[in-house]
């Protein structure tokens, strides 16, 4: 019989945004299942990828079945790092990007997702997730809230 309660986690070299959202869509399709979420932003070096296949082996270790790992990672070092962790992993990017970079015959930029046009990263808490980062951040007030550190 298959796991009902299942972990996953959203990792990316930038707020998370785009993952979360390109994960929660592919999750919804699958009733019955709870799925414990986190969100790893942030993961922009190496030291900071190996820490979080530490926590999601952690998690693997739990006995709830394989963590699932969304990914929009830029880097490929880091990617590379990601996959080394026991979990079920999907990078959004590879996926995508390196299809899109074959047809158009030209590499895509390297700036992080979950990026405005300007290039300044958007706030990303909610109340139904929690966010887990290598050290703590303040992010941005939404209008008509404060500054919350995560």
């Amino acid at each position: 019989m298959p796991d009902r309660h299942r972990t996953v986690f959203f990792v990316s070299d930038g707020t998370g945004i785009t993952v979360e959202m390109l994960g929660h869509s592919l999750l919804t399709q699958f009733d019955g299942i709870v799925f414990n979420q986190m969100t790893v932003p942030f993961i922009d070096s190496v030291e900071k990828a190996q820490a979080c296949v530490s926590r999601i082996n952690e998690a693997s270790a739990t006995g709830n079945g394989r963590p699932v790992v969304f990914t929009t990672l830029v880097n490929a070092e880091i990617r590379e790092t990601i996959r080394k962790a026991n979990a079920f992993v999907l990078d959004f990017f590879e996926s995508f990007l390196d299809p899109l970079e074959a047809e158009f015959g030209r590499s895509p930029r390297t700036r992080s997702a979950g990026r405005t046009a300007r290039g300044t990263q958007r706030a990303t808490p909610t109340a139904s997730r929690r966010s887990i980062s290598p050290s703590p951040t303040t992010t941005a007030p939404r209008p008509g809230t404060s500054a919350r550190r995560t």
